[in-house]
């Protein structure tokens, strides 16, 4: 039986991120060296909710701080209610929130006046900050809530904010507001004049979220005549609004949607005393003048009416609500082709709840803030469910996307629901999120088998993949060319030269005749490239000498080297390829490297010069020895393209075992690993002059 440290560091590091950090800190700091060192790995992305720790745990907790590297920690609460034990004020007092320079998430529960002031201040220099939710049950005066509002809105780099004040927003109109990178907005109590102020200063805003107060209202009446005129100023940015009116005001309504005119996504919870204002005729016609872009809507009427004195509802109050019936599916029918003119990929996702909480959370914020109307989300936590809805899809309109987890159980295992797609069709786009797969080369080997696109361990690469598939599902009326491989039959050219590669890379009948010339091609995908796509890309002449770089890049602070994942299927393989003329050997090897591999390199030595004359040409090859530019940022490609399915980071014991599998394409990078680790010479970059003597 092996023991626990026996296990991959990145297995290790999958444990701790689903441990509380304070166990994690306690058992295995100073444990052992791997140990060590693995805990404070800047990729372990760490939660921490101390809300429900005891005061002695926390005390623990804040006094470790100060002596350990917490870059690592991706998502912080501290709570002052559990307990009734001030922890953020102790916070304070021991520690400071500059020690999170990776902190993305910052949730603050019952805070303070003073303990607020203070920590606007210090976030101010975290770097990475994205979101941050404040909630206080506090009663402030009006200069402290002024002071306190003022302070959360002079934050510039955050982009999600959440404000539960519980009591009316008001700030200091006569002091700048920096929020210009702001997307989501909640808040808890606002005015509808206070609001109309404080969004000329969300340029990006597309989600807001409130309660809006209809009482002692400056800027509109406060009665329910139709308003005169609109808004000085719109927000068209603003694309999904949720409020709460705590008490109807039409001329609140109005105002409001009158200035959000580009809302898609709109939900509204509102208590009425007028029945008029109940019945579905009304909300009809109002929302069919204010809102030409409405796909969604979500109402939540609460009526306030006297029942009669033997409480026996009179009949039409009764049946109030029976006339939705039609006007819900007159608005059905309105928008259902503008909504599903939108919608432009089924997207499939089979994630269990047990599986990367802060990843998942990265996801859905993706999808609702960039994406939100172009794709038909079914999301699935059990294999069987998302097995069973694509077998009920026989003949799909759309393209699909999936997006699925490796799975921790046979209930939620992606291999058998990937083998039941690409039995149907190879059209759908099959990414696998896991930081096992990127690490273990037999796994990704194995799932790039199956027919999985995209092996990937973060979120970017997936919003980048995102955002090239979706030009490829936009009508053209241009000429349409069908793919040789999964034959979808409506692709432009544009968009065939986007999706061969994209879709198609790791295919092993690779050498195809191509449909556009009936040429013979030997890579469809680099022949589309070259030959065919529309954008204008500079041939590469070869002279009679043929001149190659390759690399081979070792990470030092694991001693893993770099390799590239073939297209074709061709195996594991060393980054590196053709010297372009008027190109120096060693910029070919930076280049290459960048494009094959997706990492930065600095070149730091030679390790082999080959000469091998032919009969109709020579070959020159250069094995170059190098390490990341910035081993902080280092992260491989993981989108296919034309150049390769992908790459990853090898240790030498991997690669002996992909060499048994079969899984390399030659012997090289088990040769020159193998040297590497036996502390083979590495010869200098100036054995390689760049200028004639």
């Amino acid at each position: 039986m092996s023991r626990l440290e026996d296990l991959p560091g990145e297995i290790l590091m999958l444990i701790f991120e689903y441990m509380d950090v304070e166990d994690v800190w306690t058992i295995f700091f100073n444990m052992t060296a791997k140990f060590n060192i693995l805990v404070f790995d800047s990729r372990l992305r760490l939660t921490v909710n101390t809300s429900k720790l005891g005061k002695s745990k926390f005390d623990e907790f804040c006094l470790s701080l100060a002596e350990r590297n917490c870059n690592n920690i991706y998502s912080l609460t501290l709570s002052n209610n559990y307990f009734r034990y001030p922890q953020i004020r102790q916070f304070l007092f021991n520690a400071s929130f500059t020690y999170f320079q990776s902190l993305y998430s910052l949730t603050l529960i019952d805070i303070n006046y003073g303990e607020l002031m203070k920590t606007t201040k210090q976030i101010k220099q975290l770097p990475n900050l994205n979101h941050l939710h404040i909630n206080t049950h506090e009663i402030f005066d009006d200069k402290q809530l002024m002071d306190a509002a003022q302070a959360l809105f002079d934050q510039p780099k955050i982009h999600v904010l959440d404000i539960n004040f519980h009591e009316k927003m008001q700030w200091h109109t006569s002091k700048p507001i920096l929020l210009s990178n702001l997307e989501v907005l909640s808040l808890n109590f606002i005015s509808i004049d206070r609001l109309f102020s404080l969004l000329p200063y969300c340029p990006k805003l597309r989600s807001l979220s409130m309660t809006l107060d209809s009482r002692s209202i400056s800027s509109v009446p406060n009665d329910d005549t139709e308003l005169s005129t609109t808004p000085i100023q719109t927000f068209p940015q603003i694309r999904n609004l949720r409020f709460c009116l705590r008490s109807f005001n039409l001329s609140v309504l109005q105002s409001l949607l009158n200035a959000l005119p580009s809302i898609k996504l709109l939900s509204i919870d509102t208590l009425i005393y007028n029945e008029e204002y109940i019945r579905a005729p009304f909300w009809t016609l109002l929302l069919q003048q204010r809102l030409p872009l409405l796909e969604r809507i979500r109402l939540i009427l609460r009526g306030f009416f006297t029942l009669q004195p033997n409480k026996v509802i009179v009949l039409y109050r009764r049946n109030l609500i029976d006339g939705y019936k039609y006007d819900r599916y007159w608005l059905d029918r309105a928008h259902r082709k503008i909504f599903m003119s939108s919608v432009l990929f089924d997207l499939i996702l089979l994630w269990s709840s047990q599986e990367s909480d802060a990843d998942y959370l990265e996801l859905q914020n993706l999808l609702n803030t960039e994406f939100p109307n172009e794709f038909l989300i079914h999301s699935f936590t059990t294999t069987k469910q998302a097995i069973e809805h694509v077998q009920s899809i026989k003949k799909p309109s759309r393209l699909s996307i999936v997006i699925t987890k490796l799975g921790t159980n046979e209930e939620t295992l992606s291999k058998p629901f990937i083998e039941t797609i690409r039995s149907h069709d190879k059209h759908t786009f099959i990414i696998l999120h896991s930081y096992t797969a990127c690490c273990d080369p037999n796994i990704r080997w194995s799932f790039a088998s199956l027919g999985v696109n995209m092996v990937t361990a973060t979120i970017k690469p997936i919003r980048d993949v995102l955002q090239q598939l979706i030009s490829l599902a936009q009508p053209s009326s241009k000429t349409k060319y069908a793919c040789l491989y999964c034959k979808w039959p409506s692709f432009s050219l544009e968009q065939l030269c986007i999706h061969v590669p994209l879709y198609h890379t790791n295919e092993q009948e690779f050498s195809v005749k191509c449909n556009l010339c009936q040429r013979p091609t030997h890579n469809y995908a680099v022949h589309l490239h070259d030959e065919h796509s529309p954008e204008q890309h500079p041939r590469s002449i070869a002279g009679p000498l043929y001149a190659f770089s390759l690399v081979v890049c070792r990470r030092k602070r694991d001693n893993c080297f770099l390799v590239v994942q073939e297209s074709g299927s061709m195996g594991f393989w060393l980054p590196g390829g053709r010297v372009e003329l008027g190109e120096q050997l060693d910029k070919a090897a930076e280049r290459e490297t960048l494009e094959e591999a997706g990492v930065k390199i600095r070149l730091t030595g030679v390790l082999k010069i080959e000469f091998i004359p032919r009969s109709d040409s020579n070959r020159l090859r250069i094995i170059f020895f190098a390490e990341p530019a910035d081993e902080n940022d280092c992260e491989p490609k993981t989108i296919p393209d034309y150049e390769s399915y992908g790459a990853m980071w090898l240790t030498y014991e991997q690669t002996i075992q992909c060499s048994t599998r079969g899984q390399l394409r030659g012997n090289e990078p088990l040769k020159w690993f193998k040297y590497i680790a036996q502390d083979g010479i590495i010869h200098p970059l100036s054995i390689l002059s760049k200028n004639e003597l």
